[in-house]
């Protein structure tokens, strides 16, 4: 019970306020926006979730509720494919269960 609270309380922000549990500190490192650096990032090595991830998963949902199976990626490199990524983990079953169809900041937010 209290690791519940402690967890609900850790997590408020994500959980109250709408924001999205990504550390998106890291975008003004990247091109284009490295122009306009105000701030130090508080760790360089979680960069994988903001440049890779979550606009994959973005990319995905937005595929399905269009009604098509995002076999194909073209926003990576000249084209990477979606579905038979590792990395997608597009044929979880968790994920196939809850995705499809979400809003990828309630699935982010809520885990």
């Amino acid at each position: 019970m209290f690791y519940g609270l402690f967890v609900a309380i850790l997590f408020s922000p994500f959980l109250l306020r709408g924001e999205v549990f990504v550390p998106g500190d890291f975008l003004p490192f990247i091109f284009p926006w490295r122009a306009y650096i105000d701030h130090f990032p508080h760790n360089v090595e979680l960069f994988d979730v903001p440049v890779f991830f979550y606009p994959q998963d973005v990319f995905l949902n937005t595929s399905l509720k269009r009604g098509e199976i995002p076999l194909w990626n073209p926003h990576i490199f000249s084209g990477h494919p979606a579905v038979a990524s590792g990395q997608s983990g597009f044929l979880y079953p968790p994920r196939l269960l809850l995705k499809p169809g979400s809003n990828c900041s309630i699935f982010w937010e809520w885990g």
